[in-house]
């Protein structure tokens, strides 16, 4: 699977559509050297080799079938690679039976690895998730998906290896349950990990609901139409990691929209004034019109509860069956998902 001088993508003249010839993709080749492995750093090689190799067939409008067949080999690395920083020591002082992860006499730890390796530590856990899919039921996505003619995707299999997670932490009886059938329009404020109480430092107030990891807001089953446009709160300490939220649920982000709070609030660097609202998508949902800015300005009450102004924008510009995840009170017009649900006054 190597790319040598006489594997490069041909530099002809523009307009060129000669896809790599069908023998450049070694695909048993390829799957025995992520057998043979045993460094992180040579399954990445191949990993990123194979996701150039699928750009390139993809740019020269080469066949489908080899530009899955390349995605096939993309993802086989990235669970290789995944199952082998899960046994990498998070700290110099943990042991391991695995010499693959020693340098000489020096223990590589786990963010060493990444380092070395110029590794996120978000792409390194996903990876690690896509390892956890069960050996069956990948390769059952693997033919099914290639049946279907549909593009294997990290995205797809990260969406498995979420929704398997899910299934084995069902709600315990008594917690609220997600309301039935699909819905057009979304808003949700995850219990995002502050840390749970109160904190000196950040000026924080223990959080309404139980907080989650970002793992466990990753696997959370959104009850989305085909068509659905989705309104995610967030703040300036969590606004990386909404995005990577947004992109394990499938949804594209389009917009952002800032609410000024109209007083100082707490923080430890800067002092908060605002809270952000991404507005992101699936399919083709409608919009109403184009007119709202990007900006709300509304007074905040109680701890986590965002203004009425929000909803009534959200009522004008997105038609169709809304829920409120982790909402705090019942609204006309809207169905309501959370444990911390205050009854509407009659």
């Amino acid at each position: 699977m190597t790319i040598n001088s006489k594997s490069s993508p041909p530099s002809g003249k523009s307009g060129n559509s000669t896809p790599y010839p069908t023998a450049l993709i070694h695909f048993d080749r390829a799957r025995q050297e992520l057998a043979l492995a045993s460094t992180v750093d040579e399954v990445k090689q191949i990993r990123d080799q194979a996701e150039a190799i699928r750009q390139y067939i993809k740019q020269q409008k080469g066949s489908f079938e080899m530009q899955n067949q390349a995605a096939e080999i993309k993802l086989r690395a990235e669970r290789r690679a995944g199952e082998m920083l899960r046994e990498i020591p998070r700290n110099p002082g943990e042991r391991t039976d695995l010499t693959s992860f020693q340098d000489g006499m020096k223990l590589i730890t786990y963010e060493e690895t990444l380092k070395q390796n110029d590794l996120a530590s978000i792409t390194a856990h996903r990876w690690q998730l896509e390892a956890d899919i069960p050996e069956d039921k990948f390769e059952q996505f693997i033919v099914e998906t290639k049946a279907k003619a549909d593009e294997l995707t990290s995205r797809a299999a990260l969406g498995i290896a979420l929704k398997l997670r899910h299934e084995a932490k069902k709600a315990p009886t008594g917690e609220a349950t997600m309301p039935d059938g699909l819905f057009d329009v979304i808003v949700i404020d995850p219990p995002w990990p502050y840390g749970g109480t109160f904190n000196a430092h950040a000026h924080r107030i223990e959080s309404p609901y139980k907080e989650r990891s970002i793992e466990e807001i990753m696997m959370l089953e959104l009850p989305s139409a085909d068509n659905c446009i989705l309104w995610l709160w967030t703040t300036n300490a969590f606004m990386h990691e909404a995005y990577h939220v947004l992109e394990a649920w499938g949804l594209e982000p389009k917009s952002i929209l800032t609410w000024f709070k109209e007083r100082t609030g707490v923080g430890h660097y800067l002092r908060g004034q605002t809270e952000h609202c991404i507005l992101a998508i699936q399919g083709k949902p409608e919009i109403t019109h184009e007119a709202q800015g990007t900006s709300l300005i509304a007074k905040a009450t109680d701890h986590s509860t965002k203004p009425d102004s929000f909803y009534e924008l959200v009522e004008s510009l997105c038609p169709g069956r809304k829920l409120d995840i982790f909402g705090r009170r019942e609204r006309k017009g809207w169905e309501v998902y959370g444990d911390q649900l205050q009854k509407a006054e009659q």
